[in-house]
């Protein structure tokens, strides 16, 4: 019960705001309707079922896309810390894709996998490997090298040395880039979506624009603010769950 105290005061400030637009707006407006106005049509396309889809398809998207870049971006960061001169070698080409902005991959990615859902979530995974290759590459090159010529003169196994050197000094850099990138994926997706229309949230806000309905494009971005803070909280959770135990074990 504790725990929701903090909690109260943060959500106060917009549940008063909310509360004061749903008195005073007008529910004929076509630019500014209140909330109410939101909910019942969230509400209808629940009932049809057009919501669901779109939502299932933004996060399979995301949680893939997150997937991807995890599994790439710490494989290429701890390559490119562990090996300087492999790192000084590719250095302009991540620098060249790094300053290329997301949704000017569609058209290329559009050529080159096509149209489907593979053309989204390596978009989407390019656009997200960055924070978690840069932070596990820095996290690579801060381990000291004392522990790792103690690792090989002690004739410790690669496996031992990877578990207990490696992981606990990658593993917290590897989350920490994950909660970077994980709202980048939410926003690179829905562009894609949108440039591309691939099915989900961001082609359904599209629609819902180009037909003036602004009760549901106010229901779609509220949809998506409370996607962002569930995905926020399970990276936190994941954090807490996986760091906890190592810090514990560390004292």
């Amino acid at each position: 019960m504790n725990k929701m105290y903090p909690i109260l005061p943060s959500l106060g400030a917009p549940l008063a705001f909310l509360c004061a637009w749903a008195a005073l707006g007008d529910p004929s407006s076509p630019v500014a309707p209140p909330p109410q106005t939101w909910m019942a049509q969230g509400a209808e396309m629940m009932t049809s079922g057009e919501l669901p889809s779109a939502v299932l398809a933004t996060l399979k998207t995301v949680l893939l896309a997150i997937l991807v870049a995890g599994v790439a971006g710490t494989a290429m960061g701890a390559t490119f810390g562990a090996r300087p001169a492999v790192s000084d070698a590719m250095a302009p080409t991540l620098e060249f894709l790094r300053s290329i902005p997301p949704p000017t991959i569609v058209p290329v990615a559009m050529l080159l996998v096509g149209t489907g859902a593979g053309m989204a979530v390596s978009v989407v995974a390019l656009a997200t490997l960055w924070p978690v290759l840069l932070n596990v590459l820095q996290a690579t090159r801060s381990i000291h090298p004392t522990l790792v010529n103690t690792g090989r003169t002690l004739r410790i196994s690669r496996w031992s040395r990877l578990r207990n050197i490696y992981v606990p000094c990658v593993l917290p850099a590897m989350i920490a880039g994950l909660r970077v990138a994980a709202p980048l994926a939410i926003i690179v997706t829905l562009l894609v979506e949108m440039l591309a229309t691939q099915p989900g949230l961001g082609r359904t806000l599209l629609s819902a624009q180009r037909n003036f309905d602004a009760p549901a494009v106010f229901a779609l971005l509220f949809i998506v603010g409370v996607i962002g803070v569930g995905v926020n909280t399970l990276f936190e959770w994941i954090e807490r769950t996986v760091l906890k135990p190592m810090s514990v074990s560390a004292r």
